[in-house]
């Protein structure tokens, strides 16, 4: 055999094998030519059940994600069509990503209470473990409209007594029989829900002064909470509780629900009802 066609032949062998093995020879010159990734490590990619990539920031380069990769802040995770993943923070906060996804793991530069964004740019996904700490949002969020839910109190039925009477024979005398006057049957009075959300609106003021306080933390977080509040015919709210919600810091939900809590409407001639409202923190 000639020189040259075991060259040629080498050549292609070497090509064969770099395209192989691509990633691999990648990771290994920059891990020792590149620069020094001083980044904290955030989480690690814990299981895949099929192929994942992911990417640096500032690079456009995806590369194959093993199962115990660090991923650091604004690392780039991508699923495809039939991979499944889950990541898990240092908090112990797990997250399921679902086929077709793709999100970034960040870190806010300011506080020191290790709060973790996680922005989904596409896709789906599952929190398998809950852990303080760890807020989810989308990039497009979406509010509901506000919701009413009556609450009707149950009727009882209070039966008869049985007379004495019943059990002695007597004459029964017949009484003229007089005409029944039909009661007019009471309208029961509401509070419309424009009226309901005027007054909300109104405490907007109060809202902003609770989320300059958060900001302070927080000074880049932006979601909604949903507030569900019971408005009592005094006009007094009696209850306020919290059905949903993309911030979920303890202090700024306990200062909206104390604003709510202190919101007087006019009185009614009805049942008490719940008002569900979305609260936009922008």
């Amino acid at each position: 055999m000639r020189k040259d066609t075991i060259v040629v032949v080498l050549l292609l062998l070497l090509a064969l094998l770099t395209f192989l093995f691509s990633d691999e020879i990648y990771n290994l010159y920059e891990s020792i030519f590149g620069p020094k990734d001083k980044r904290p490590t955030i989480a690690i990619l814990k299981e895949s059940d099929g192929p994942a990539k992911y990417k640096l920031p500032k690079t456009l380069r995806y590369r194959e994600a093993k199962k115990g990769l660090e991923l650091k802040d604004l690392d780039t995770l991508v699923t495809d069509e039939s991979t499944t993943a889950v990541v898990q923070f240092k908090s112990g906060f797990e997250l399921e990503i679902l086929p077709n996804s793709i999100f970034i793991i960040e870190e806010p530069e300011t506080g020191d209470d290790g709060t973790i964004r996680i922005t989904f740019l596409r896709g789906q996904f599952n929190i398998l473990k809950q852990a303080s700490g760890a807020i989810v949002k989308d990039s497009k969020p979406k509010v509901p409209k506000p919701i009413r839910i009556t609450m009707t109190p149950p009727t009882t039925t209070t039966l008869p007594k049985k007379d004495i009477l019943d059990t002695v024979q007597v004459e029964e005398i017949k009484a003229p029989k007089r005409r029944k006057r039909k009661k007019k049957k009471r309208i029961r009075e509401s509070l419309p829900d424009a009226y309901v959300t005027g007054i909300v609106k109104k405490q907007r003021t109060f809202f902003q002064h609770c989320y300059e306080r958060f900001r302070k933390v927080n000074p880049e977080e932006r979601g909604s909470i949903q507030f569900a509040f019971t408005i009592e015919p005094s006009g007094s709210v009696s209850t306020v509780s919290i059905v949903g919600a993309t911030i979920s810091d303890p202090v700024l939900q306990k200062c909206s629900m104390d604003v709510l809590k202190r919101m007087k409407f006019k009185s009614f001639d009805g049942d008490p009802f719940v008002f569900v409202y979305p609260i936009n923190y922008e």
